[in-house]
């Protein structure tokens, strides 16, 4: 009679405990529920972000039999409390203690003196949040919201199979846009099986105006870099970086730069390391159309990173000399002899405007025009210095793209 009497109430501190205001929103697992699989994770979700500062190794406790489970305790998006057994769990009936934990309170303290009220009207002018107010936490004091314990009890069940682990892959990371991918999704069972998952998959996508995912087929929708993971059964599989580059005329442009780390230096950045900074390159591509003329004003840029690279060195050694030059005779040949309008003074303006955009790029080319005054240079103005073999780049393979 006396152990019944026992369970009894036993039942109603458990019952009165977690219908308390402990501010939780989602208990997982939940109360007495049934069939927990193995490798279950407490997660307790409370209404307000949770004090880290309030948490102890002895917050959670798990137990099954008087024998205390080990875990690791973390938060999850502010709000929610994490317990990670060191184990997976074995069939039984496993009582959950949570202690009282601090919750962090949006709301100020309303003041209730004539000073209370001077010191808000003081942090509210330079704080917009004023309990950041060193003053209001000093006078004021912590609203922090205390919750109450938590207790309640659920079964586990170890011969459920469950997913341990999710393998994402897929053939190509970088791809062009408006084309398609196949994903690979690989799952590895608790009963040591392996499958390849089609259906009821979950995607986590970190940004998806540049790919989106129908069943296992990824499709790119725009330029950048993203990345994507798969999630079935509370199990999130590896994330995969995926690439998306912009084509024109099949040929593959840089990612656009970040504009800061771009303009730090003088050269700037070049990630496909063909002598011309990424900014120019993709503003040579998006604004000349034609093949034969995109290769010809990368011809004409590759000098300029020569300059800001050594300005006075390019000078003094006649290097740039040549490279004006070939880049002369390589556009007398194609305006003269293929009757194709190459851009001469509009191609050298929209050249130093894009090369020449920061205060060390212009000082730069400042220090390689003293350089090269006083000189007297020639420059190709009969039909037999216009030569094919002064263009950098296969004339007759550029104009055939761009028939």
């Amino acid at each position: 009679m006396l152990n019944i009497l026992t369970k009894f109430i036993f039942l109603c501190v458990l019952s009165l405990s977690l219908n308390a205001n402990n501010h939780t929103t989602s208990l997982v697992p939940k109360k007495d529920a049934t069939n927990v699989k193995s490798n279950a994770q407490i997660q307790i979700t409370f209404t307000n972000p949770i004090v880290s500062s309030s948490l102890t190794s002895n917050t959670v406790q798990l137990e099954t039999d008087n024998k205390n489970i080990d875990g690791v305790i973390s938060i999850k998006d502010k709000n929610t409390l994490v317990f990670i057994p060191n184990e997976n769990l074995k069939s039984g009936i496993y009582s959950l203690h949570v202690k009282s934990l601090k919750l962090i309170n949006p709301e100020p303290i309303k003041p209730k003196t004539w000073f209370q009220k001077i010191i808000l009207k003081i942090c509210s002018f330079f704080y917009s949040d004023v309990k950041k107010c060193k003053l209001y936490n000093f006078f004021f004091g912590n609203n922090d919201i205390i919750t109450t314990s938590i207790n309640y009890s659920f079964s586990v069940n170890d011969n459920i199979v469950f997913i341990k682990t999710l393998s994402l892959e897929t053939i190509q990371t970088e791809l062009k846009e408006n084309t398609q991918a196949a994903l690979i999704i690989q799952a590895a069972y608790s009963d040591n099986t392996i499958k390849y998952i089609t259906k009821n998959i979950q995607w986590i996508i970190q940004d998806n105006s540049i790919v989106t995912i129908n069943n296992t087929t990824l499709e790119t929708l725009k330029e950048g870099t993203t990345t994507i993971q798969a999630k079935l059964d509370n199990t999130t599989s590896n994330k995969l970086k995926i690439t998306v580059y912009k084509e024109i005329n099949g040929y593959k442009l840089p990612p656009k730069p970040d504009e800061t780390l771009n303009n730090s230096t003088l050269l700037g950045i070049d990630s496909n390391n063909n002598g011309v900074r990424d900014d120019v390159e993709r503003k040579i591509y998006f604004k000349y159309k034609k093949p034969v003329i995109q290769a010809f004003m990368m011809q004409s840029a590759k000098s300029y990173t020569k300059i800001l690279d050594n300005p006075v060195g390019v000078a003094e050694s006649g290097e740039e000399q040549k490279d004006a030059w070939n880049e002369s005779s390589c556009s007398g040949y194609l305006r003269r002899l293929k009757k194709i309008k190459i851009p001469r003074l509009e191609g050298v303006k929209f050249m130093n405007n894009a090369y020449m955009n920061t205060k060390e790029r212009i000082r730069a080319y400042i220090k390689f025009n003293e350089a090269m005054s006083g000189g007297v240079y020639e420059i190709p103005i009969h039909d037999k210095d216009l030569k094919e073999e002064n263009c950098d780049f296969n004339v007759e393979e550029t104009l055939e793209i761009g028939k």
